[in-house]
């Protein structure tokens, strides 16, 4: 008889919640939000790719009498190769100074008069002295991201120099031509590079997608208070009484997760569709995280606020704090503390280290204790 009642009420609770979630769909605001985000991101991934781009950025030689072939080649290959980006070459470092003074550029880059010999001896001590001077303002992600393109224009040239000093210190014979010769037959200097953050490797994308991932996080967030809010909004209208411990932890998250699960998804292919998808394990696990943390961090927020219009106060604060100290749009290298509050944070830093994973799995799991012994005590 106890196991027939159990089986009953699990499929009168499954039952509820597959209504749950068609009167989530049926509304015409939630179908509109879930279904902009893709065609957004479409849209945003085709401008990235056009060649005027947001970012302006001056290259010269400190010396433009000496300067090497190698630096010419860098800065053909910048031009070429790098989408979004207008790259301006100037006569002289005081020019591409003047253009960043004068707000014509966003960053300028200064290569040393003595690239070619400063890459050969860091090729045989294994120490580098700078070749690239950079001049800029504020950091920011784009100005983050595009000099790691730089680093991956340079470390050929560095690598071509280090297997040249380990030959030539073991056979000293061999010649220029045919060192060369060997090299480019096992590698190519363009595949040499592959860029990596931290032990995982990411994908290339265009500098203008490297924002979207903090911007869906964002999303999430905010689609995570809405979810928040409908549920007070029921609560107080007693939509829930027919529910059994309706009060408890574990229910407000399946009610919340209903509509969070529809977004999650719809993240999820926007991920993929923007060509900023990292490994597939790696892309769940932190977007779950993502999905619990989100909830339990907008449970928190209502448990503490405790009235609707106080917590929908809250919000757009919440909101700010996370646009301007998340690294979204800028590097922001203070107010740690802070950063460390959001679950924002701790996203968009695990998707590109195992270590920022653990934290977030942390940090969720703590979210979990402090809502369980504040949904208990309140």
């Amino acid at each position: 008889m106890k196991n027939n009642r159990m089986k009953n009420n699990r499929m009168i609770t499954n039952s509820s919640f597959l209504l749950l979630q068609k009167r989530f769909l049926k509304k015409t605001s939630f179908i509109i939000i879930l279904c902009l985000v893709i065609p957004v991101v479409i849209f945003f991934r085709i401008g990235s790719r056009q060649k005027s781009g947001m970012l302006t950025v001056a290259l010269a030689a400190s010396n433009a009498t000496v300067s090497s072939d190698s630096v010419q080649q860098i800065m053909t290959q910048l031009e070429e190769t790098v989408s979004g980006i207008s790259f301006i070459k100037c006569a002289s470092e005081e020019q591409a100074q003047e253009l960043l003074d004068h707000k014509k550029a966003d960053a300028a880059w200064i290569f040393d008069s003595d690239f070619d010999e400063r890459i050969e001896k860091a090729g045989k001590r294994g120490s580098v002295l700078p070749v690239v001077t950079v001049i800029q303002g504020e950091d920011t992600v784009f100005l983050a991201y595009i000099r790691e393109i730089l680093c991956s224009k340079i470390f050929p040239y560095f690598s071509y120099a280090a297997y040249k000093a380990y030959i030539l210190e073991r056979m000293p014979s061999v010649t220029d031509k045919e060192l060369f010769f060997q090299y480019s037959r096992f590698s190519s200097l363009p595949k040499l590079f592959n860029h990596q953050t931290e032990g995982i490797q990411n994908v290339s994308q265009s500098y203008l997608m490297s924002p979207l991932r903090g911007m869906l996080a964002l999303w999430l967030l905010m689609c995570a208070f809405a979810a928040t809010l409908y549920f007070m909004q029921d609560s107080q209208r007693g939509s829930f009484v027919w529910f059994n411990n309706n009060q408890s932890l574990f229910f407000f998250l399946k009610i919340t997760f209903i509509p969070l699960f529809d977004c999650a998804l719809i993240m999820f292919l926007a991920i993929l569709t923007g060509g900023i998808f990292n490994s597939f394990l790696l892309e769940i696990f932190s977007l779950l995280l993502l999905v619990l943390s989100s909830i339990l961090f907008a449970n928190l927020l209502r448990i503490i606020t405790v009235k609707n219009y106080i917590f929908c106060a809250a919000i757009p604060i919440i909101i700010l704090v996370t646009l301007v100290l998340c690294p979204i749009f800028l590097k922001v290298n203070s107010f740690r503390p802070i950063q460390l509050l959001l679950p924002v944070f701790y996203y968009l830093n695990s998707v590109y280290s195992l270590y920022y994973l653990f934290l977030f799995s942390m940090y969720t799991i703590i979210l979990f204790i402090l809502n369980k012994i504040l949904m208990t005590k309140y």
